[in-house]
């Protein structure tokens, strides 16, 4: 109904074009033709057709404003302050919670060992524990720390999924970073579980990279993202998360693979993994930052992230500098006839 209603008005300036000529005897005088010549009377015909145009833009601007929602205040329950500085982390490893995923596997520190190793000069206060440890810590030990990494975990059980969904409600959040033993497949159950819409497989990375893609979010937390090339981890594979309800912080330019991703604002997904199997990211003289950057974003992610929207562009204002203009051009065509007149 509302597209009918713009329509028809958009339409007012033009109903003089659907009236009938009068009919005007014609008087053969030979110097009518010098005040009133052809291209005198098109002249005339586009200024009017311009003129409606002008006046029919104003009457859909005008509608437009009328009809634009005015924008929504954000209330202050909605966006939270920024979580404060990371002070301590627990690494889960899971390098006991199943086997290689690998026919054969190299040989190597596991997952866990190298974010460790990464966090050695850290301020960050880090501690490690194997998997079958985790699945007796207490969810009161568990929020001592800020953040839960699962290094190279096959997959949360039941029981400590759930202790997990109650240790990331108090503003704490989890940090999956895949292994050669993670299970895409109970990864995408443990989805379903928490009510997301996503899943994990493997994939493969970098077949033909493309020149440095536009900054991400966290691109712009990372120091010299250009020269590092973040969109082109030297992997091969990663374990990758992907669906409606996951958002990309870091994508592959050479495959369009989100690399570093974001569920909520508690639950977070890094894909390739350290592991040689993988790659030679543990290699990278950029890993030390990498791992702390990684650790670092979700505190720059607002704790109510998920409740807010983007900021979306400004219609109003272009609509109003639109009419602003519209008016001008109008006011420009009547002095512009006037003076032809005079």
């Amino acid at each position: 109904m509302f597209r009918w209603t713009l329509l028809l008005l958009t339409l007012l300036p033009w109903t003089r074009f659907f009236r009938r000529p009068r009919q005007v005897p014609r008087v053969l005088f030979a110097p009518f033709f010098l005040v009133s010549d052809r291209r005198a009377r098109r002249k005339r015909r586009l200024h009017e057709i311009a003129l409606a145009s002008l006046r029919s833009l104003a009457i859909a601007i005008l509608v437009l404003l009328w009809a634009l929602p005015k924008s929504p205040s954000v209330k202050t329950s909605d966006v939270a302050s920024p979580r404060q500085a990371l002070k301590s982390v627990l690494i889960v490893d899971g390098s006991d919670s199943g086997p290689a995923l690998y026919p054969t596997p190299i040989a190597s520190p596991g997952v866990a060992e190298y974010l460790d190793l990464a966090l050695d000069e850290s301020p960050i206060d880090v501690e490690t524990i194997v998997s079958a440890d985790f699945a007796s810590t207490s969810l009161t030990t568990l929020r001592r720390y800020d953040a839960i990494v699962l290094a190279d975990l096959s997959a949360p059980t039941d029981s400590e999924l759930d202790k997990l969904t109650q240790y990331v409600a108090k503003d704490r959040f989890v940090l999956v970073w895949p292994g050669p033993r993670t299970s895409p497949e109970r990864w995408t159950d443990v989805w379903k579980k928490l009510g997301f819409d996503a899943r994990t497989s493997r994939r493969e990375l970098n077949k033909s990279p493309n020149l440095f893609a536009s900054a991400s979010p966290f691109e712009r937390l990372f120091p010299d993202a250009d020269a590092a090339r973040l969109d082109a981890l030297p992997v091969e594979r990663a374990a990758v998360t992907t669906g409606s309800n996951v958002g990309s912080l870091l994508v592959d330019s050479g495959t369009g693979t989100p690399t570093f991703s974001r569920l909520d604002s508690r639950w977070y997904w890094f894909a390739p993994s350290p592991d040689p199997n993988d790659g030679a990211l543990a290699l990278t003289p950029y890993f030390v930052t990498l791992v702390e950057k990684v650790l670092e974003y979700p505190r720059h992610d607002a704790v109510g992230a998920d409740k807010v929207k983007t900021a979306e562009f400004n219609w109003r204002g272009v609509l109003w500098a639109t009419l602003a203009l519209a008016v001008l051009a109008e006011l420009a065509m009547a002095s512009g006839l006037v003076a032809r007149r005079s």
